[in-house]
């Protein structure tokens, strides 16, 4: 499985990486606003610093981790859920309505899950909610955090 990293406006997008390091789960690629920021997240996890945003989506990837600066979340995220690539949206979707309202149309128009989380305690279990996602389709084990999962006509 191949995931790509958006952003790393939250030290906890670490947290992802380090877990990710011991699962079958390939880090391909990592974008952020700060080069130098990827940069480091490259040389702890793997994976390529990508320059253009764009280019993520050409990377063959099972899913994407999206944590970038607060109201950019629906602007970052719809590419790859309009190409059908599940995404976990590190707080918050969007905000302001409009924003919510483009991501769960994208959602509803194009088949793609998304999952989002707000203040993750317990990463495993939001992490292996995630993987279950790209993996299949649907999250077979909830766990009990504060997430939550938007399927196609769910919201």
């Amino acid at each position: 499985m191949k995931i790509g990293f958006v952003g790393l406006a939250s030290p906890d997008v670490c947290r992802f990486g380090e877990l990710l390091k011991d699962r079958d789960v390939e880090i391909a690629c990592a974008w952020d606003y700060e080069h130098s920021e990827a940069d480091k997240f490259r040389r702890r996890f793997g994976g390529e610093v990508l320059d253009d945003i764009e280019r993520i989506a050409d990377e063959g990837l099972d899913g994407v981790i999206i944590s970038v600066r607060k109201g950019d979340q629906a602007r970052y995220a719809l590419p790859f859920i309009t190409g059908g690539i599940p995404s976990l949206i590190y707080d918050p979707v969007g905000m302001t309505q409009a924003d919510v309202d483009r991501v769960i149309e994208a959602v509803d128009e194009h088949r793609t899950p998304i999952l989002f989380a707000r203040g993750i305690g317990d990463f495993p279990a939001v992490l292996q909610a995630f993987l279950e996602l790209c993996d299949v389709g649907e999250v077979v084990t909830h766990p009990d955090e504060p997430i939550e999962v938007v399927y196609a006509g769910s919201a």
